[in-house]
């Protein structure tokens, strides 16, 4: 398969919450309260959560980016 093949694949893949708090190593109790929060991207369909796997991808890259901005800011309070 192509690499383009794959990253339209990849776009197109969508987990359900019991695969994306695997995917994810937390709790889908953890998970829920983060939807019921709209603290992470997703879709209902009907009356089940769906999560795509490129939005995961780039929200968790977003997150890990603000991360590192608050503990660098922490860093240089503390000088």
């Amino acid at each position: 398969m192509s690499e383009n093949n794959k990253e339209t694949q990849k776009e197109w893949e969508w987990m359900k919450l019991k695969e994306t708090a695997e995917y994810l190593q937390i709790s889908q109790t953890s998970l829920y309260r983060m939807l019921t929060s709209k603290k992470i991207p997703a879709s209902k369909v009907g009356r089940q959560w769906r999560f795509n796997r490129t939005r995961i991808e780039q929200w968790l890259e977003t997150e890990d980016i603000m991360l590192k901005d608050v503990v660098e800011n922490n860093k240089g309070e503390e000088n």
